[in-house]
């Protein structure tokens, strides 16, 4: 047994001496490539810059096409005329790439403007110098589409508001927003590095971001609608015009610091981790994982068309007065408990079900206690396991009630109304 593991070591240790040996010749000769590994001084450098015509809004480039791999992308609206592209890269270490040096292309295809770089990506080791990037300035009076494509690069924005329709940013590393950006429309398709839109974004249309673990969090409203999709990272924001429509497998829905967030429109939303909502005034689906799903405000009425809300383990807690007349609340691991409704179908696999005030009721549980404090109309109740109990002494008053129950006591006070049926 011992001599199997000797050579294990063995080999291991002329691995590691061929390929340290390897190292030490591409660095003696700069230059010589081993399996297309080489090795690049810091000497090694490229700068480039050019100008370009006109990019006025009306007579102009529609579109901004900036293409990266590693290098930063700093992305700066200024007051001009014209769009300035630098971009400058000083690289130290181990490179698989194919060039001779870094190289800068800008090119005009039609309406578009086209920038790519060719640099230096580092193969187990490499460094370049701070400060070494791509720099695009863009005059604020361009009203079309920018798109920046990269690997892993850095993308920052800058400078003043412009009129920009559209930008759309791909990359696996960090997003920035400076503290002046503006656009009526912002596509974003990133991996881990969460994405902040502050106070100083201003995204006129819509949001639409795919993430792999990336949060979200946006601080002004939303002026039309936000797509949000991601499997571990959270959605943070305070008001959407609009519809918003989010899918985060593991991750949670939330508002900012102590405000919850509004949707004005539809709001169709998967969390795995839970979800805390002020209100939607269109139609509300809500469903949870694992996670709680809270939704209303004190002191507010919750004006949804309709609602449905579902959880599979998490507790349903709703706030406030629902003015929706077709509601639809369901749990299978989870407590449910309600202030006001006026129509509502309710049901759990396991949990107690509280309810405040309610006008008429279709409830089904198989285990779990069921209280309702006052009951408007009437209610059809079915339960296989737990106690019912209408109202209590100085309680609400109690409607028509068709109750069934397996196992469990039943208990009424305070009744209105002409029929009960246990």
């Amino acid at each position: 047994m011992k001599r199997p593991v000797f050579n294990l070591f063995i080999l291991i240790g002329a691995v590691v001496i061929l390929f340290a040996g390897l190292a030490m010749v591409l660095i003696i000769a700069p230059g010589v490539k081993i399996f297309d590994i080489q090795y690049i001084r810091s000497s090694e450098s490229a700068y480039a810059k050019t100008y370009t015509a006109s990019a006025e809004s009306e007579s102009g480039y529609k579109t901004i096409e900036i293409n990266g791999l590693t290098t930063d992308i700093n992305i700066k609206f200024v007051q001009a005329q014209n769009v300035y592209i630098s971009y400058h890269q000083h690289f130290s270490g181990f490179t698989r790439t194919k060039i001779d040096s870094p190289e800068l292309f800008a090119e005009e295809v039609s309406d578009t403007l086209k920038i790519t770089v060719r640099e230096y990506e580092s193969f187990v080791y490499g460094s370049s110098d701070k400060g070494d990037g791509l720099y695009v300035e863009i005059p604020i009076y361009f009203a079309g589409k920018l798109v920046v494509t990269a690997n892993y690069s850095n993308i920052y924005f800058s400078g003043l508001y412009g009129e920009v329709d559209t930008v759309s940013v791909t990359t696996k590393n960090k997003v920035v927003f400076g503290d002046k950006f503006k656009t009526n429309n912002l596509i974003l398709d990133v991996k881990q590095k969460d994405i902040v839109l502050g106070s100083d974004a201003y995204i006129n249309k819509s949001i639409e971001m795919k993430s792999s673990r990336a949060s979200l969090t946006v601080y002004n409203e939303v002026g039309e609608n936000l797509i949000y999709t991601s499997s571990y990272g959270h959605l943070n924001f305070l008001k959407v015009n609009g519809n918003a429509t989010v899918n985060t497998r593991h991750g949670k829905i939330l508002g900012i610091d102590d405000k919850l967030p509004y949707v004005l429109g539809d709001a169709d939303m998967y969390s795995g981790g839970g979800i805390t909502l002020a209100n939607v005034y269109g139609n509300a689906k809500l469903s949870s994982n694992s996670g709680d799903i809270v939704f209303g405000n004190k002191n507010e009425s919750l004006n949804s068309e309709s609602l449905v809300i579902s959880s599979k383990s998490g507790d349903v807690t709703i706030i406030g007065e629902i003015n929706s007349e077709d509601a639809k609340i369901s749990t299978t691991h989870g407590d449910i408990a309600v202030g006001r409704i006026q129509k509502a179908n309710i049901s759990s696999t396991s949990g107690d079900i509280s309810i405040g005030t309610i006008y008429e009721l279709e409830l089904n549980t198989k285990s779990g206690d069921v209280y309702i404090n006052t009951l408007s109309s009437k209610a059809t109740i079915k339960t296989t396991k737990g106690d019912v109990k209408l109202s209590a002494l100085d309680g609400g008053e109690v409607g028509d009630a068709d109750i069934t129950t397996t196992s469990g006591d039943v208990s009424i006070y305070n009744p209105i109304g002409k029929t009960y049926n246990v």
